[in-house]
């Protein structure tokens, strides 16, 4: 199991190595956030990848593929960083089997960024960093060894390794699923702790939920300041539904734009979701049938284009108002309640008047909500 890397120069080692780890760095941070993603701590959410709607990576995190069985994927990257430094530094583990994982690794990256561009609409940053160094780690490894055949036993023990991490991973998955109940309290004290903001001075017409007349009329009282190109408002989206079959006639959604998007934003200078205004222009001309156009919107978030709106503005028959330039400036006096409320990400929304910006995870929100249904009736 002897290595071509004895007998390179000092540079080649050192840059292999430093790419190795650089690996392992990018994996871990991108375990932290799927974690922090799934089972966050407290009220409130981010990283230092959501940059935009393309550029995020909550699309990813949020999607099937984040995870095996419970347990993030980026372990899997991890691991593999940690077989290349192996491979640098020692000669533990056979050069044929570091390789075998490694162009594993390379084509999950592959198949990876291609799902994430043709099915999320969306590239993870850190993501992108990982795949462009497992590229560079394999390359370079492969150019400096003499691998040759098939080393059973190290393939082998590798493999079990890799098992092992799926399995540990599923049960700390699980266990973290479980621990809920128990962040259920400091969670709750949070929200209580928390300032209340007044209600907005521009009452919209838009509502996803209405069990009354008027917002205040329901005991859980829900604004949301969202945009159509914005994954985690999609994620936030999917949850509706189940919080209206749960809370029926004790919740009322309000729903206001807020574009990231300076056609309808003055706030924005630059363009990250060049599509959301008209989206929002879209689903402001089917105010009667809000519900349905919004849901279908973010079902289609990755399909969105120029043609996609025009063509649903044509088969809902309101190409008339979603050119009028009224319906600009009623939706920017939308949008400039965000504004007002220092809206500076989405989602944003208000619940019984408290801020919290991202999408918590369904659970998180029934606790918060049962809590201030709680208190209502007492």
């Amino acid at each position: 199991m002897n290595s071509r890397f004895e007998d390179s120069n000092f540079n080649t080692k050192f840059i292999t190595g430093f790419l190795a780890l650089a690996m392992m760095g990018v994996s871990l941070y991108l375990t932290q956030h799927f974690y922090n993603v799934h089972f966050p701590q407290g009220i409130g959410s981010g990283g230092l990848c959501d940059i935009s709607s393309f550029f995020n990576c909550d699309g990813a995190t949020n999607s099937p593929f984040s995870n095996i069985f419970g347990a993030p994927i980026s372990l899997l990257g991890l691991l593999t960083g940690l077989l290349f430094f192996i491979g640098v530094t020692t000669t533990f583990i056979a050069d044929s089997t570091i390789i075998i994982f490694g162009i594993i690794n390379f084509v999950g990256c592959l198949v990876l960024f291609l799902y994430s561009l043709i099915a999320l609409g969306s590239l993870c940053p850190f993501c992108s960093v990982y795949y462009i160094l497992s590229g560079a780690t394999l390359y370079l490894f492969f150019k400096n060894t003499n691998a040759k055949g098939f080393h059973v036993p190290t393939f082998v023990l590798t493999s079990c390794l890799f098992l092992m991490t799926i399995v540990a991973g599923h049960f700390v998955y699980a266990g973290k699923i479980k621990d809920q109940a128990s962040i259920k309290e400091s969670l709750i004290k949070q929200f209580n702790s928390l300032a209340k903001s007044n209600d907005p001075s521009y009452k919209t017409d838009f509502y996803i939920a209405r069990s009354g007349a008027q917002l205040k009329d329901a005991p859980i009282q829900m604004i949301i300041f969202s945009d159509f190109q914005c994954p985690a408002c999609k994620a936030l989206s999917k949850m509706i539904h189940p919080l209206m079959k749960r809370y029926k006639e004790n919740l009322n959604i309000d729903y206001y734009y807020y574009p990231l998007d300076p056609a309808c934003n003055s706030k924005m200078t630059r363009n990250l979701h060049p599509l959301a205004c008209k989206a929002a222009y879209f689903t402001y001309c089917t105010r009667d049938k809000f519900l349905e156009t919004h849901d279908l919107v973010f079902d289609n978030q990755s399909d969105l284009s120029e043609e996609w709106i025009e063509n649903k503005v044509k088969e809902y028959g309101v190409s008339e108002c979603y050119n009028s330039p009224k319906t600009k400036t009623e939706v920017t006096k939308i949008v400039s309640q965000g504004n007002d409320f220092l809206v500076k990400s989405t989602p944003t929304f208000f619940l019984n008047n408290v801020k919290i910006e991202g999408a918590l995870p369904l659970n998180q929100l029934y606790m918060l909500m049962d809590e201030v249904l709680a208190q209502s009736k007492k």
